[in-house]
């Protein structure tokens, strides 16, 4: 089923919906759309009810008019899951995605009850050197580039989401007393260790690293990061 949700501000968000259960979020990385995730659909599909979302600016969903930062998309899920009446659903978010579950998780924690974070990063300098300057210098091409033709805009700020720094203290991390799964490939553009302070902060929080693999597990070994997720959303919450 497809579907499409007004949001604060007017803007409408595209939705695609499978399967029957509890809810399971999925939120796409910076410049992707809810197909990244058609490897995993089917498979959570058989236990759970899957809503796929095209974030503010991407796939389907409204083209971004002003600056967006992850406190706005945070918001926006909100109103998604006002919406469509969900109290609780699960979330997995990857990249981009992960760092819009991790704001909303800060801000609106009833909400949650179980959490993925497929490596997230609270902001630019957690991305290793090199893909770090060809994201400045792509940046700053795409600002040009933007400012020479409207039919970039949205992208560019779409784009700058890279850039924006999540705001989240320990106290913050302490609101976060259900489950949490951090996963993410050994090669991940990320730096390793920003995963393992993530873990260390949050109490009930699982870290699963999985070798020979980059930014996008979820399409290079599918078979293994459905099990892992799959495996943690079925498993009884201690």
């Amino acid at each position: 089923m497809e579907k499409y949700v007004k949001v604060s501000g007017g803007c409408k968000i595209y939705l695609r919906i499978l399967g029957q259960g509890e809810a399971l979020i999925l939120l796409h990385g910076n410049g992707e759309n809810s197909h990244y995730f058609d490897k995993q659909i089917r498979d959570f599909a058989k236990y759970f009810k899957v809503i796929a979302i095209d974030t503010r600016g991407h796939g389907k969903s409204d083209p971004i008019k002003e600056k967006l930062t992850f406190e706005d998309l945070s918001r926006d899920l909100l109103d998604i899951l006002n919406f469509l009446k969900i109290e609780k659903a699960n979330i997995l978010g990857f990249s981009d995605g992960a760092n819009i579950a991790l704001v909303f998780a800060k801000n609106y924690p009833s909400r949650i009850k179980k959490l993925i974070l497929n490596s997230p990063n609270k902001n630019v300098d957690q991305i290793k050197l090199l893909p770090r300057i060809f994201s400045f210098i792509f940046y700053y091409l795409l600002k040009i580039v933007s400012n020479l033709c409207k039919r970039f805009r949205n992208y560019f700020s779409v784009y700058s989401l890279i850039f924006d720094t999540i705001k989240i203290k320990d106290s913050d991390f302490k609101k976060i007393d259900f489950p949490v799964l951090i996963i993410a490939g050994a090669k991940d553009l990320i730096y390793i260790d920003t995963f393992y302070k993530i873990a260390k902060k949050i109490k009930k929080s699982k870290l699963s690293i999985i070798k020979g693999h980059g930014h996008k597990v979820a399409h290079t070994n599918p078979k293994e990061y459905n099990k892992i997720i799959l495996d943690f959303l079925r498993r009884k919450a201690d």
